[in-house]
């Protein structure tokens, strides 16, 4: 399966969509870390979590996924984790946005199950 041995922390704030992006990561073959929120997801980055890959929304109450990739940069994590940007957030600036802020790919809602996979397994596959 692409995604076999890949660790990947997933942040989505709606649980029904983290719960089908998490079925698609596992059925892909990852092992999939799941975080309802920003706050959520430092959290388990704090307690030792080392994915290989995050997948994060952007539109999160509280701290946004602009906010929070930033604060994932900020970490000492070695090596920093590639990120994907997943959201409803589909303009060209909005891409932008994410790839300033630090994600490696964005993804518009809603994506398709095969190229999401891809993405994750041809960034993996770049850092390991």
């Amino acid at each position: 399966m692409p995604l076999d041995g890949t660790d990947v922390l997933v942040i989505e704030d709606v649980p029904d969509s983290l719960a089908l992006m998490a079925q698609v990561l596992r059925m892909a073959g990852a092992t999939v870390h799941e975080a309802v929120d920003a706050t959520d997801a430092l959290a388990q980055l704090d307690a030792g979590l080392r994915p290989d890959i995050i997948v994060s929304d952007i539109g999160m109450p509280g701290m946004d996924g602009y906010e929070l990739i930033e604060a994932i940069r900020a970490l000492p994590l070695d090596p920093q984790p590639p990120a994907v940007a997943l959201t409803a957030y589909a303009r060209r600036d909005d891409r932008l946005r994410a790839l300033r802020a630090g994600f490696q790919a964005h993804l518009s809602k809603p994506a398709d199950t095969e190229e999401i996979v891809a993405t994750l397994a041809s960034l993996v596959a770049l850092v390991r």
